[in-house]
């Protein structure tokens, strides 16, 4: 059930939106950057899961950051799990998961960094219980127990799913990772870094970019070059270079490139690793901040190649572009689902 401090669940079933302003959910007034952790759940220090059954997006009014504390996915209201093979949740320090099932993007206009900690579990300062349509209990500060959906894929409200076969999911340095199951983008209005902490493929060091990881296109207002990940791990650092620390390289399932189809864009060609190690680099066809001539080479630090020959590949679901809304915008034209597999 999703549960406050005094016990009460907050459920929305109308077009409104849930807006809190306590210290910590996701929101959209928030000091932290949203990221997508589409293998887990969203859960906050204080246990008070927001969820929406609307077309509103779900605004907070908070200051604090989001960390993952858990190894449990999340799962929706409407009866539709939303959950990964991972084991990594998603949580914020107010324990406020907030999940959306609408159409709407959840935008935030942080500054904070956003790390995970992933491979605790999902716990609330109310001791109340988190349950998901699973059998593996998570325990809380109370001691009781919180189920999740483990191996369900992440299903948008298309109907089309999105796995990700990884041990743990997508994080940024402040812990808010913002999942969404719908087709619209999530925005972030942040000039944060935005990194990971865990096992995920995907990870991000730059003081000020924004990675996509899930199946929902970002878009960013920030002057931050933007990096997607929905095709592979490597990110893109405004004064350093980029490195993947993981283990698996990401490609694509459907063989198609990602391509963009604006004034600059990030297109991997083809089957081609996307690395400056390989004959194959990210090219950039304009003046994007997201390229391999920002002041630092775009490199991997993984074992293995980013590329789209993986048997982890990451793509993107829908037809909804990644776009910045800085200088220039990203957008990705694929209709191969996002899963990874590594």
């Amino acid at each position: 059930p999703v549960s406050t401090h005094s016990g009460r669940p907050v459920s929305t079933h109308s077009g409104r939106p849930v807006s809190t302003h306590s210290n910590s959910p996701v929101s959209t007034h928030s000091n932290s950057p949203v990221s997508t952790h589409s293998n887990s759940p969203v859960s906050t220090h204080s246990g008070r899961p927001v969820s929406t059954h609307s077309g509103r997006p779900v605004s907070t009014h908070s200051n604090s950051p989001v960390s993952t504390h858990s190894n449990s996915p999340v799962s929706t209201h409407s009866g539709r799990p939303v959950s990964t093979h991972s084991n990594s949740p998603v949580s914020t320090h107010s324990g406020r998961p907030v999940s959306t099932h609408s159409g709407r993007p959840v935008s935030t206009h942080s500054n904070s960094p956003v790390s995970t900690h992933s491979n605790s579990p999902v716990s609330t300062h109310s001791g109340r219980p988190v349950s998901t349509h699973s059998g593996r209990p998570v325990r809380t500060h109370s001691g009781r127990p919180v189920s999740t959906h483990s191996g369900r894929p992440v299903s948008t409200h298309s109907g089309r799913p999105v796995s990700k076969h990884s041990n743990s999911p997508v994080s940024t340095h402040s812990g808010r990772p913002v999942s969404t199951h719908s087709g619209r983008p999530v925005s972030i209005h942040s000039g944060s870094p935005v990194s990971t902490h865990s096992n995920s493929p995907v990870s991000t060091h730059s003081k000020s970019h924004v990675s996509t990881h899930s199946n929902s296109p970002v878009s960013t207002q920030s002057k931050s070059p933007v990096s997607t990940h929905s095709n592979s791990p490597v990110s893109t650092q405004s004064k350093g270079p980029v490195s993947t620390h993981s283990n698996s390289p990401v490609g694509t399932h459907s063989g198609s490139p990602v391509s963009t189809h604006s004034k600059s864009h990030v297109s991997p060609h083809y089957n081609s690793p996307v690395s400056t190690h390989s004959n194959s680099p990210v090219s950039t066809h304009s003046n994007s901040p997201v390229s391999t001539h920002l002041n630092s080479p775009d490199s991997t630090h993984s074992n293995s190649p980013v590329s789209t020959h993986s048997k982890s590949p990451v793509s993107t679901h829908s037809n909804i572009p990644v776009r910045t809304h800085s200088y220039t915008p990203v957008s990705t034209h694929s209709n191969s689902p996002v899963s990874t597999h590594s």
